[in-house]
C-alpha cells in the first residue's frame, strides 16, 4: 500500500499544478458581484491549506508506515514522499474548488 501511495503522491502534486490555474481563471470569470480575491490572496489561501494538509498527511503516512513490526529505517519516506504530497494536492484542489464555487454561486443582481 505504501508503494502505491508513494507513486500517487508526486503525480497528484504535479496534477495540482495544472488544476490551480484553471480554478483561478474560473474564479476570476465568475459574474459580479462576488468577493474578488487577488492572485496573492488566492495563492496564500490555497498554500496554507496545502501546507496544513501536508503536515497531517506526512504524520499519517509516517505513523502508518513505521507502525508495522517489520518497518525499515526508511519507513518515514512513505509519509514524506507519498501521503504528504497526496493529502496536500487533494486539499489544495478542494480549497481552490470551494473558493471558485463560492464565487460562482454568489447572488447576482
Amino acid at each position: 500500500m505504501v508503494q502505491i501511495v508513494m507513486r500517487l503522491g508526486p503525480i497528484a502534486f504535479l496534477l495540482r499544478l495544472a488544476c490551480l490555474p484553471f480554478f483561478y481563471t474560473n474564479h476570476r470569470s465568475a459574474p459580479l458581484p462576488k468577493k474578488r480575491l487577488s492572485v496573492g490572496q488566492y495563492v496564500f489561501t490555497v498554500f496554507v491549506v496545502g501546507l496544513l494538509a501536508f503536515v497531517v498527511g506526512t504524520a499519517t503516512g509516517v505513523i502508518a508506515a513505521c507502525g508495522q513490526e517489520n518497518a525499515g529505517n526508511l519507513c518515514g519516506l512513505g509519509g514524506f514522499l507519498g501521503t504528504g504530497p497526496l493529502f496536500s494536492a487533494l486539499a489544495m484542489m478542494l480549497a481552490a474548488y470551494i473558493v471558485t464555487r463560492r464565487a460562482r454561486l454568489s447572488p447576482h443582481p
